[in-house]
């Protein structure tokens, strides 16, 4: 049997919220330059959408509206193909993929788009359903960049490795999302006066939201995944 090829789902009881969360912190810990570039780039990118923007109240020129759009379609790709890379180094600096694989882009961007539109559906209409989504789909990007799944076998897996474990892993991620959640929605409508300041407070929350997301998602691969890999998880 080749190392990595069976996802054995453990029971309930082995995933702990206090487990999952430290073994994601590891993972940043294990990735910190990937992470910071990752961050910087798309906090940066972030930022000049919204200076670009400018202010509502003060209408919006034609020719800032498309210079805003393209930067943020910019910011979206760069989100996109830098949480792929990082995700791929976080796999392998945690030892948990030594084999190298051809890079997916495409794929990974469809299967980015299927998993924001219904998680995001399913949190605008009840909520509850969103976060659900969010953790039986939080495997499917480590498959598919670690184990080279199409989008489909990805999510398929991943919705059956990470059942039974909704609620601890949901519970994982909030607590370690939420101060960045936080910083990342608050600062504009609490604190309008920082202006600046407050926009790149909420890029950078926004930002590390997806550093830890993309961490939770490759330490749920290590806690789930067969226990044939070297590692932070062995």
């Amino acid at each position: 049997m080749e190392q990595g090829e069976i996802m054995a789902t453990l029971p309930s009881r082995d995933l702990k919220i206090g487990v999952i969360i430290d073994k994601t912190i590891d993972v940043v810990g294990r990735n910190i330059a990937p992470a910071l570039l990752y961050l910087v780039v798309l906090a940066g990118l972030g930022v000049a959408v919204d200076l670009v923007r400018g202010d509502p109240q003060q209408g919006i020129s034609l020719s800032a509206t498309i210079q805003a759009s393209a930067l943020a379609l910019a910011a979206a790709v760069v989100g996109i193909v830098g949480s792929y890379l990082l995700i791929e180094a976080m796999l392998r600096r945690t030892g948990l993929v030594t084999q190298e694989r051809d890079r997916r882009f495409f794929a990974y961007l469809g299967m980015s788009i299927l998993m924001g539109l219904a998680v995001g559906a399913g949190l605008i209409f009840l909520i509850i359903p969103g976060l659900v989504l969010m953790a039986r789909w939080s495997v499917a990007p480590s498959l598919m960049i670690g184990r080279g799944m199409g989008v489909m076998d990805s999510l398929g897996k991943s919705w059956e490795a990470t059942k039974g474990n909704e609620f601890t892993i949901i519970v994982a991620a909030l607590a370690m999302m939420i101060l960045f959640y936080a910083l990342a929605f608050l600062p504009p409508f609490l604190f309008p006066q920082l202006g600046l300041v407050g926009t790149v407070i909420g890029q950078l929350g926004s930002a590390a939201a997806s550093v830890i997301s993309c961490a939770l998602g490759v330490a749920l691969f290590g806690l789930i995944s067969a226990r044939d890999t070297e590692g932070v998880f062995d």
